[in-house]
C-alpha cells in the first residue's frame, strides 16, 4: 500500500470519528502537561532574567507506555470497527500494564543512549521498535521485551519506507505553529500510523 493509499485510509476511519480522537489527543496533552508540572525539579536557568525551573517528568514515565497502548487501541478500532470508545484510552492500565511499563523504559533508555552515542543508531532503534505498543495491544499477553522483539522482526525491510512516510508529514507538523491545525495533523498522522501497521501485521501474520 502506497503512502498516499495508507493516508487516505487514515482520512476513511476518522470520518465520524474526529471528536473522540481530538479528545483523546488533549487528554493525553492534559495529563504529560501535569507530569511537567507536578515532576521534582531536577535544574534551574535563568532566561531573559527570568529564573526557570526543569522538572524531571516520573509521571510521564511510568504511565506513558500504558497511555501509549491504550491510544493505539483507540484508532485501531477506529480501522476494524469504524467506532471507538473514549474510555479505550486507558485499556493499557488494565491488560498489559506491566509489559507497556518495561517496554517504555527499555525503549527510552536504548533509542536516548543510541542518540547521544550517534544519532543514526538512535533513529535506527527507534525506527525498529516504533510497532511495540500496537503490538501490545493486540497481544496484551506478550511481555514487554518480546513485544519489542516483535516489532524488531516486523520491522526487518520496512525501516526505511517507515521513516519516509513519517517525514511526509512534516509540512504538516510545521504548520501546527499556528496551533489550531494540530486538531488535525496529530489525528492524521497518528490513524496513518495505525494503517501502516495493521497492513505490516496482516503481511507478517501476526
Amino acid at each position: 500500500m502506497s503512502r498516499a493509499e495508507l493516508k487516505a485510509r487514515a482520512k476513511d476511519m476518522l470520518r465520524g470519528n474526529w471528536g473522540t480522537a481530538i479528545a483523546v489527543m488533549l487528554v493525553q496533552a492534559v495529563i504529560m502537561g501535569l507530569g511537567n508540572r507536578l515532576g521534582p525539579v531536577i535544574g534551574h536557568e535563568t532566561v531573559a532574567g527570568i529564573e526557570l525551573e526543569s522538572r524531571a517528568n516520573l509521571l510521564e514515565l511510568v504511565i506513558s507506555g500504558a497511555l501509549s497502548v491504550g491510544i493505539c487501541g483507540v484508532y485501531l478500532s477506529f480501522l476494524r470497527e469504524g467506532k471507538a470508545e473514549f474510555s479505550q484510552m486507558f485499556d493499557g492500565f488494565t491488560e498489559c500494564f506491566v509489559a507497556s511499563l518495561i517496554a517504555n523504559l527499555v525503549m527510552g533508555f536504548a533509542v536516548g543512549l543510541g542518540c547521544v552515542l550517534l544519532l543514526i543508531p538512535g533513529i535506527v532503534l527507534s525506527l525498529m521498535f516504533s510497532q511495540t505498543f500496537f503490538i501490545l495491544r493486540d497481544h496484551p499477553d506478550l511481555s514487554g521485551i518480546d513485544a519489542m522483539m516483535a516489532s524488531k522482526d516486523m520491522m526487518v525491510g520496512h525501516k526505511g519506507e517507515y521513516f519516509v512516510l513519517m517525514l511526509s508529514f512534516i509540512p504538516w507538523f510545521m504548520l501546527c505553529v499556528f496551533v489550531l491545525p494540530i486538531f488535525y495533523v496529530v489525528p492524521y498522522f497518528t490513524a496513518t500510523m495505525t494503517a501502516y501497521y495493521d497492513q505490516l501485521s496482516a503481511e507478517n501474520e501476526f
